[in-house]
């Protein structure tokens, strides 16, 4: 591995940090809205407008069958969490070398055992995350997004 500096290093940290940071919200907010579904699609009120409406009746209650499902397949609430936790320690890296209480080698060396932690990622919040970075630095966005990417980043 060559040797890189401690503002390279700083960089990658920044944006890993904003990558988790858009993971843990966005996989809060799929949480979320799972949730809501399944509140609402046992609820009275929603019983009600299906039964008028017996065209989407099966659709609508095939659907909110399978949101515990997906709820149980993404599992966003662990994700939320594992991105979290994962934030905290890029931070503690961070501050650990802005206080140059590591050197740049060490810190490298730390920066690299994290990736091997990355829990799932949305790969539509990378350049977004990386661009976030960028202007947290100072510097202009250097990626242009995709609308696909721009809705995740939105919706994180």
């Amino acid at each position: 591995m060559t040797e890189r500096n401690a503002d390279i290093i700083q960089s990658e940290i920044d944006y890993n940090i904003r990558l988790c940071t858009l993971h843990a919200r966005c996989y809060r907010r799929v949480r979320a809205v799972l949730s809501f579904c399944s509140l609402a699609g046992g609820s009275a009120a929603m019983a009600g407008i299906l039964s008028a409406q017996h065209d989407w009746a099966i659709a609508a209650g095939v659907t909110l069958a399978l949101i515990p499902i997906l709820d149980n397949v993404i599992n966003p609430g662990d994700k939320s969490a594992a991105h979290e936790q994962l934030r905290r320690r890029y931070v503690e890296l961070r501050q650990q070398l802005m206080r140059r209480q590591i050197d740049a080698a060490a810190a490298d060396t730390q920066l690299h055992g994290l990736y091997a932690e990355q829990p799932d990622e949305i790969e539509g919040l990378r350049k977004a995350a990386q661009n976030d970075a960028d202007l947290q630095r100072g510097l202009d966005p250097a990626n242009k997004l995709s609308i696909w990417e721009r809705v995740c980043h939105i919706f994180a």
